[in-house]
This record gives structure tokens, sequence and C-alpha cells, in this order.
């Protein structure tokens, strides 16, 4: 099972659902076709705000779902077995596009919301139709942060308090232009122990169970083995002490190998 997995996802997941929702900034020119504006538009728009495992193909390519879920076996798998299918609020203003068949250069803020205050540059790409292709610039709003934080941590009964405490603690150590960059270049890993301390233990029980099963998952392992598995390992670490599991891989690894060989025969 790979590392990831083994960490579930915490602050880098929270992270790569900002990234799913696709916020951004974009530069329009008057002279530019009408039909191709309100075309990409109404793309950001699914973008930006759906949350459907649809968009995972036809608003994202490929180069964008791996840009989204970095150094993943299978990243078309994470990405739409974490599309929850609702919406989000708010409004997705174009401040800016730019038009260079068969790509483009947008700039969009997004207005209200959980994600309100969070802009973003993106290279589009028409392979037929407009798609996402490449995130180029981020620019975090600590609010926005924060509730979209809270909307994958809701998942796992995890609260705004949480959601709040990982992004001051994250930025607070890190700061915010690093923040961006690690997301920029999916080096988002290490960001997730900075707000471990923030959660619950049964939202980090929740989360490790939850990344186990997409990353097991993810290599064809049937499922009443993958629910084995999870099962041996989690009744493994004791109550109050997965924040520590998480925090030690190699032993977490080890655990997961033991839960492998007690499931051998689960089919």
């Amino acid at each position: 099972m790979e590392h990831g997995a083994t960490h579930g996802r915490l602050l880098p997941y929270a992270v790569a659902l900002l990234l799913c929702a696709g916020v951004g900034l974009f530069l329009l020119h008057a002279d530019d076709e009408p039909t191709a504006k309100a075309e990409i538009h109404n793309m950001l728009d699914r973008a930006v705000l759906g949350d459907d495992p649809g968009a995972c193909t036809e608003v994202y390519t490929p180069r964008f779902v791996r840009q989204l879920h970095p150094g993943r076996v299978n990243p078309l798998h994470e990405c739409r077995s974490e599309a929850d299918g609702v919406p989000e609020k708010g409004q997705v203003r174009i401040r800016a596009l730019r038009i260079h068949e068969p790509r483009a250069l947008v700039s969009v803020a997004v207005v209200g919301g959980d994600m309100g205050g969070t802009a973003m540059k993106l290279t589009l790409l028409d392979a037929g139709r407009w798609q996402v292709d490449r995130m180029r610039d981020i620019d975090l709003d600590r609010k926005g942060f924060a509730g979209l934080l809270h909307k994958s941590l809701s998942r796992f009964d995890g609260t705004p308090r949480e959601a709040e405490c990982i992004a001051h603690r994250v930025l607070r150590r890190v700061g915010r232009r690093r923040v961006e960059r690690s997301i920029l270049e999916g080096r988002t890993d290490r960001l997730g122990l900075l707000g471990l301390s923030c959660l619950r233990d049964r939202t980090v029980r929740a989360e490790l169970a939850s990344g186990m099963r997409r990353g097991l998952a993810a290599g064809d392992i049937p499922a009443p083995a993958v629910e084995c598995v999870i099962d041996h390992t989690m009744r493994s670490i004791p109550q109050g002490r997965t924040r520590l599991a998480v925090r030690h891989p190699a032993a977490a690894r080890s655990l997961v190998r033991r839960a492998a060989l007690a499931c051998r025969g689960a089919a």
C-alpha cells in the first residue's frame, strides 16, 4: 500500500479537494469569439462549483487530474471516488480570459460560499471541448481555506473548529506563499502532519480508514479483503493513539501488513 494511503489524506486531501474545486483567475478580450467565452464560462461553473465524478474526465484533462492527486497509483479513481456530488455555493467571477487556440489562460475568483475569497490562474485546453489542463497559480484566502477544509472533514464528522485550527496552524507555521507553492508542486504530505494535532481521534480514525480504503481499492483488491484489512488495522490501534500511528508511518505500514496476512482468506 502506498505511503499516502497509510496516512489517509488529512490536510493533503482537503487541499486536493480545494484544487478539485478548480478556483482561479481569467483574462477577457473583447475580440474573442463569444461562443468560446460562453462555453468556457459554463465549463468553469462546473469545474469550480460542481463536485460530480463526471467532471474528472469531462472538464479536467488527465494532466490536471494528476496535478490534483500527485503520486497516486490511480489518480482518476481518487478524483471520482472523492466527488460527493454536492455543488458549492457562491459565484464564479471571471476576471480575465485570453484565448490562443487550442489553449487559453484564465483567471477566476470565487465570491461567497465556502470558497469565497480564493483565486487561481488556470491553463485550459480545447480538445474538442474546453477543459482545465493545469493550475498555474493559486491565491489562498484563510477563510476560504478553512471552509474547504471543513467541507472535506465533514465527511468524517469533522468540525469547523478543527478546520479553522488546521488553516491557522499551517498558514502560520509555513506561510501562505509556501503553502501555495506546495499545492502547485504537489508537495502537500508534510502539510497534513502540521494540522494533525488539530483533529480529534475519531476524525483521524475516519480519515485514516478512508485513505486506506482508497489506496487498497485502487490496487484492484477485492472489497471484502479491503474491509477486512481496514477492520484489523483499526482494531490494532488503541483509541486515542491514532495520531501517533499516523506520525510513524513505518509502524502503521507494519500494522497493515499484519492485517493483510490475517485477511488472506477474505474474498
